[in-house]
């Protein structure tokens, strides 16, 4: 399999973490990235830790339904630019992925490599990008409960949370376009050499 490759995230000057738990959605805001389902599981959340805010980053067609159904301690915020998203990335505690399926949880692995974790459901490409009880956790697909409960579990534990944001950057080490060049250089050179010598086997026949 060829890695896929990624940017280096901006330097951010030492950017914190924000004092109260705060979770974050990136993605368009259609049906099948789901993002009621992050606002459904924030709502779990909030009447938990009545503290903790939610940011939720795109837009998209469901835009206007969210809007009306916000509960306090959520916040649309648009398109962002890549300093800014990659900035809210880092002072988050935890990303909500509440994907129908991915081809490759691209956010995830850009919010691991600025060390948050994320949550996300146990469908295709979320759960190739999540290193399950690592990076992240996984929840059972299609229930935002069992996706707020695992995230209140991530950011309960601090000793696990400073835990999973190391091993998050770490995942996030994994995937540069250097890698992914040399992967595809290597496939490419095997696969001359196995042509060349299925034609010498051919001739020699």
């Amino acid at each position: 399999m060829i890695p896929i490759g990624r940017d280096e995230p901006p330097d951010l000057n030492g950017v914190e973490r924000e004092v109260t738990p705060t979770f974050l959605f990136v993605g368009r805001l259609t049906a099948n990235k789901r993002p009621d389902h992050a606002v459904e599981a924030f709502r779990y959340i909030r009447e938990r830790v009545p503290e903790a805010r939610l940011w939720i980053v795109g837009r998209g067609p469901m835009e206007e339904r969210l809007r009306e159904q916000l509960p306090p301690g959520a916040e649309m915020l648009g398109y962002l630019s890549r300093r800014d998203l990659y900035e809210r990335m880092a002072r988050a505690h935890c990303l909500l992925v509440t994907s129908v399926r991915e081809g490759w949880g691209m956010v995830i692995t850009e919010a691991n490599s600025v060390g948050t974790p994320a949550v996300g459901y146990d469908v295709p490409g979320v759960r190739d990008a999540i290193r399950d009880g690592e990076s992240g956790l996984l929840a059972e697909a299609a229930e935002p409960i069992a996706l707020a409960r695992a995230a209140l579990s991530l950011v309960a534990d601090q000793g696990a949370c400073a835990s999973r944001r190391e091993q998050s950057i770490w995942a996030a080490r994994r995937f540069s376009w250097g890698r992914t060049a040399a992967v595809l250089m290597s496939t490419a050179l095997n696969g001359t050499r196995l042509q060349s010598k299925a034609a010498r086997t051919e001739s020699s026949l």
